[in-house]
């Protein structure tokens, strides 16, 4: 970063993005304030009942929402802990190169917050919709309380680790604005810059907490490991869970097993499930594995199990259409199982942050769909 900064870097080298004049031309030509898939409540049936001039300024308000948001977050959090390592009041020993490095990136991180606050006001004056006010606090309160649940005698400690973690995942907004031609230019412009800045983010605290890791007593890296998410190479968030369990019966022989399951959180963009694992069921007497299953199916079949028979018992009567929000492994599982529990399903309302994922499973039920046959034993398989 040392070597890069004073040519790279956004605010030392960067543009003052304006939309200009051409920014009621792209608007007319129907360019978009922000993607409406990342828009949660976008989709809702009061939402779309709307003029399209009240749908376009709630886009422009949520786009105010994020950039208000990011420049809070960026000097009120990020930087709170930032300043620390550079002054060297975080309680990790560094050397001078990372408390500069440090100062590079609380320089970075309020021109973030500069930019984004300018093209609130920008757009704004632009075109007479006005940002909602906006509280920070509320957020600010929620994130110190889970700071202090975790490490109660070392709040330093707990914002140093939040802003690692915080600096670490890079969100689907930095990766998904800047190439979606459908959204203004100088919004993708801005999160395109703010991405670029990120990404040197990332590797400098990717190394920080490496040293933090190292100066750690034994204690405090066990409740550090509880707390922080594992990554793996590409700096996606992963976790491992083993979970044991066992089924008493009357009339035989207890039953034990274990579920392993692994996930990663960058896993659907490389065209794989989010989570996959095996799992075992042992001999009662001599603990030996006597089952080892796909992890993956067992729980998929029994989440939509657990959704198909609380509907039959505890479900309206009469109903023809489900709604289903995301479209991975437990959505093909839930529209298979139903189709087989509800004749009279016939229409599905399908949402995901990743529209081909949607159209994906839309295409794969335009016909009835059928529940697959569970994989063959691994025995089977030889």
């Amino acid at each position: 970063m040392t070597r890069d900064w004073y040519e790279r870097a956004g605010v030392r080298t960067g543009p003052r993005r304006r939309p200009g004049a051409g920014l009621r031309d792209e608007l007319d030509a129907g360019r978009l304030y922000f993607p409406p898939d990342l828009v949660p409540y976008h989709d809702h049936p009061l939402v779309q009942a709307l003029p399209a001039r009240r749908r376009d300024e709630l886009l422009a308000r949520h786009l105010f929402h994020y950039l208000t948001f990011t420049a809070h977050f960026e000097t009120r959090v990020v930087n709170r802990a930032t300043e620390r390592i550079a002054g060297g009041r975080g309680g990790v020993e560094t050397g001078t190169d990372v408390r500069l490095d440090a100062y590079r990136i609380y320089c970075d991180e309020g021109y973030h917050s500069l930019y984004s606050l300018d093209v609130v006001d920008q757009i704004s004056t632009a075109t007479g919709i006005a940002p909602l006010p906006y509280a920070f606090d509320p957020f600010l309160r929620r994130l110190d309380a889970t700071g202090a649940r975790a490490f109660p005698e070392s709040p330093v400690l707990a914002q140093l680790l939040q802003v690692v973690v915080f600096e670490t995942l890079i969100t689907g907004i930095l990766s998904d604005i800047p190439p979606d031609d459908r959204v203004l230019t100088v919004v993708r412009d801005i999160v395109r810059d703010h991405a670029r800045d990120e990404g040197w983010h990332h590797a400098f605290f990717s190394r920080f907490f490496r040293e933090l890791w190292a100066q750690q007593s034994a204690a405090d890296r066990a409740r550090i490991a509880r707390c922080a998410p594992a990554r793996h190479v590409e700096g996606a968030a992963c976790r491992s869970l083993a979970m044991p369990g066992a089924v008493e019966s009357d009339d035989g022989p207890a039953a034990f097993g274990l579920k392993l399951i692994n996930a990663a959180t960058s896993n659907p963009g490389h065209g794989h499930e989010r989570a996959g694992g095996v799992a075992f069921l042992f001999d009662p007497e001599t603990a030996r594995p006597r089952v080892l299953a796909e992890a993956g199916w067992l729980s998929a079949a029994r989440t939509a199990a657990y959704t198909v028979v609380s509907l039959t018992h505890l479900g309206p009567r009469r109903w023809d259409a489900m709604t289903l929000v995301g479209c991975g492994t437990l959505a093909r599982a839930h529209i298979d199982l139903a189709a087989r529990a509800f004749p009279g399903l016939a229409r599905l309302h399908l949402h995901d942050l990743a529209p081909p994922r949607a159209e994906a499973l839309a295409d794969r039920d335009r016909d009835p769909p059928t529940i697959p046959p569970p994989p063959a034993p691994a025995s089977a398989r030889g």
